[in-house]
């Protein structure tokens, strides 16, 4: 039996590690990825790999909210076109230490253009660059619209560091 194509767009702010963590998800260095603030995803740009027999499609987007006029306008218009050709899992990627509630208002705002649904197959993806990673529940106390939209998300998140050579990573299975 073929296995359907598992559809993931990763969203969120910049510098966030969505490339980085799609790589992660893909085993490979598909995505430009740099440490930092500045934007290096300048348009949404869709990878595939297939993990355990099951074909995988990425799409790494920039921070689409952050953009201007007609380029807001056409990276929607991708985002809305990828989500029409069928199911797709939201990854909302938010930094572990980063402003965790600026973070949150690309949720909002990926709610205001998709609707409650973007959340039934999503989850939050928190990206940290050492290999202990962070206490999610420490967040959870600091942060209240974290607690919030994690309910949102169905309690769903998971914890990837994106430090480390691909020569020492075994692909993501995050969903397998």
């Amino acid at each position: 039996m073929v296995k359907s194509v598992l559809r993931i767009i990763l969203s969120g702010n910049t510098g966030a590690g969505k490339s980085a963590s799609g790589n992660v998800i893909l085993g490979r260095t598909a995505f430009g990825s740099e440490k930092g603030s500045e934007f290096v995803t300048k348009f949404c740009q869709e990878e595939s790999c297939t993990i355990d027999g099951r074909n995988v499609s990425v799409l790494d987007t920039p921070d689409v909210f952050n953009k201007s006029g007609q380029e807001i306008d056409l990276e929607i218009k991708r985002l809305k076109d990828y989500i029409a050709a069928g199911p797709c899992v939201i990854l909302l990627v938010i930094r572990l230490d980063s402003r965790i509630e600026d973070s949150l208002t690309v949720m909002e705002k990926y709610e205001g253009l998709f609707g409650e649904e973007c959340f039934e197959n999503g989850l939050i993806l928190f990206t940290t660059d050492n290999q202990t990673g962070s206490n999610v529940e420490n967040l959870k106390n600091k942060y209240p619209k974290l607690l919030t939209a994690l309910k949102k998300y169905g309690n769903r998140y998971h914890v990837i560091s994106n430090c480390t050579n691909f020569e020492n990573r075994h692909k993501s299975r995050i969903f397998f």
